[in-house]
């Protein structure tokens, strides 16, 4: 007796994987001769043979799948005994689970905008995965991403911590709701891949535990962990896709991939030289070039030089002037326009936007001016073609202000007006906002503070930590203290048209925008 299944028209010659109710196998269709995967679901008994029903009613529905990332149906039927079975492609490319993590942004951005496409294509035939993870992630000769095994999508309402051999979602990566065993949807998939994000990103899960019930737990009690300062960028599409309400999470897949974060350009690193040096550096640079016409002079033939090297080495002029502008300071502020600091007084820093002084000087308490008004669209392309950071592909609001700014990109963009100008460009608190609103040209858009809501999580002990605590106190020592942690639970933003309307948001869109202000500190007196 063959150790094989007897399936009409295939012949299985080697196992895959098992796992649960489910077999997979490596076979050849022996009328087209193409190496074909087959799953076989076997029933054990009453409940499993109503799933198995009900998977077969259901298929139907997977076979209508047609999407470049998403392993499509050949067909299926019945065995002998009456297990219900897939045929699916055979890929050898291998699945996500043997790229080695963390990989780098450039990877993983392509990657989820394509798993993306994959489940919108899925939800809006009305289907939820539930089970994505690496081993669901296969890859084809052209190493395009394919999303397989919907095989859990039929089952609706169970989960693997509410029913032992219903094995549904993997605990490390499934929703919330989905650990609990509740109804899900399609920003249950959407919470998973972001637990994937998250672990091809970093090298780890974000919610880490020593079983299945200590995982849900954590989903449920931790705050999502914060990513260290290289990725931080990414700190608010996590906060959001990995948030515990379904409600707060991207509303489906075309919005969680718009929301993806931009891959961030390698900064340019300025050098800023004193004077001497400046001038020393460009003598230099002028003193090798000469060296090298001379040498050429003296070979009697220019055209001896190699062509990469006549190509790549301009003219001595213009290395000075590149020397030049790499190394010059950063221009320091016009202060002929800025030595008022009554309320009202406009000015510009060289480089600057217009500002006017919004707030007298009160106390210890610097002079605070405002943009006159928020970031133009002409301002961020400075910003965006100097740093090459913040690719933002955003019809911009009413009279021509810049959208879709988050607030990572309004600090950054601070930061760098900083280095332009010489003076200290930041974003304003709420309070400060909301004073100098009145000051900023009416718009149709929100402006960023810096002032986030913070939520405090305390820790809940668990038995062992409660037991040993009391035990401590009985030996008249201190309880153990629950760890109390803190995360920014959105920014406060402030309406620019008129009404300064306080809003509290976590994500940017097309009315989010940026308006700085400058702290105007006198210079001294000389004595």
């Amino acid at each position: 007796m063959s150790e094989f299944p007897s399936i009409p028209g295939f012949r299985c010659d080697a196992e895959l994987g098992r796992g649960g109710m489910a077999v997979v196998y490596a076979a050849t269709d022996a009328t087209l001769g193409r190496r074909v995967a087959i799953k076989v679901v076997s029933a054990r008994d009453d409940r499993s043979a109503q799933h198995v029903r009900r998977l077969e009613q259901e298929a139907r529905g997977l076979a209508a799948l047609q999407h470049p990332n998403i392993v499509e149906l050949h067909q299926f039927g019945r065995t002998e005994d009456g297990a219900l079975y897939y045929v699916m492609p055979l890929f050898e490319g291998g699945d996500l689970t043997r790229w080695p993590k963390p990989i780098a942004e450039d990877r993983l951005t392509p990657l989820l905008r394509q798993l993306l496409d994959a489940l919108a294509h899925a939800h809006a035939a009305g289907i939820v995965h539930r089970d994505i993870k690496p081993g669901n992630i296969l890859f084809d000769r052209e190493g395009r991403p394919r999303l397989a095994d919907f095989g859990a999508a039929f089952v609706r309402g169970r989960s693997r911590l509410t029913e032992h051999g219903m094995v549904v979602g993997s605990s490390g990566y499934m929703s919330p709701e989905q650990s609990r065993g509740l109804a899900v949807d399609a920003r249950s998939d959407l919470y998973s891949l972001a637990v994937l994000a998250f672990e091809l990103l970093t090298g780890r899960l974000p919610f880490e535990g020593e079983d299945d019930l200590s995982i849900a737990l954590a989903k449920l009690e931790q705050p999502v962990p914060r990513l260290p300062p290289v990725h931080a960028h990414w700190q608010r599409f996590f906060d959001q896709a990995l948030a515990v309400d379904p409600a707060r999470r991207y509303a489906n897949a075309g919005a969680m991939r718009a929301a993806l974060p931009a891959e961030r350009a390698p900064r340019t690193i300025r050098v800023s030289l004193e004077p001497r040096t400046r001038r020393i550096a460009v003598a230099s640079a002028l003193g090798v070039l000469a060296l090298l016409a001379l040498a050429a002079v003296f070979r009697g033939d220019e055209a001896d030089v190699p062509i990469a090297a006549q190509s790549q080495t301009p003219a001595a002029p213009v290395v000075a002037k590149r020397i030049e502008a790499a190394t010059a300071p950063a221009p320091r502020p016009d202060t002929t326009s800025s030595t008022s600091f009554e309320p009202g007084t406009r000015f510009a820093d060289r480089g600057g936007p217009a500002l006017v002084v919004a707030l007298a000087a009160s106390g210890e308490r610097p002079a605070l001016a405002v943009m006159k008004a928020a970031v133009t669209p002409a301002l961020f392309e400075r910003y965006r073609n100097r740093t090459g950071d913040a690719r933002i592909d955003c019809a911009p609001p009413a009279q021509g202000v810049q959208g879709c700014i988050d607030v990572g990109v309004a600090e950054d963009l601070a930061a760098w007006l900083t280095r332009e100008t010489g003076a200290r460009y930041r974003l304003p608190t709420r309070d400060e906002l909301e004073a100098a609103a009145a000051h900023v040209a009416p718009v149709a858009a929100h402006a960023w503070s810096s002032t986030c809501r913070e939520v405090r999580n305390v820790e809940k002990q668990n038995v062992a930590r409660r037991t040993w605590s009391g035990v401590r106190q009985v030996f008249g020592r201190a309880p153990l203290r629950r760890r109390v942690t803190t995360r920014c639970d959105g920014h406060y933003t402030v309406a620019l048209d008129g009404r300064g309307t306080v809003e509290l948001r976590e994500a940017a869109n097309t009315e989010t925008t940026a308006v700085l202000v400058r702290e105007m500190t006198p210079e001294p007196r000389p004595e």
